[in-house]
């Protein structure tokens, strides 16, 4: 399960989404790329790290 599922069921908090890149860059043998990874869209992702606040607001919407 990526992050964004677990986020979407309540599993994780948006802020764990460092402790996610982390692990990929750390502990991940796989084959997919970050954003992959984590479950989000490239635009998603692009506001992450353009724009972490309003990353986590627009996630407080949804």
């Amino acid at each position: 399960m990526n992050y964004k599922e677990k986020l979407k069921l309540g599993l994780c908090l948006p802020e764990d989404i460092e402790e996610e890149i982390d692990t990929w860059h750390t502990d991940y043998e796989g084959d997919l790329s970050l954003i992959e990874y984590l479950g989000l869209t490239f635009d998603e992702y692009a506001l992450y790290v353009e724009n972490e606040k309003l990353y986590y607001e627009q996630l407080s919407v949804k």
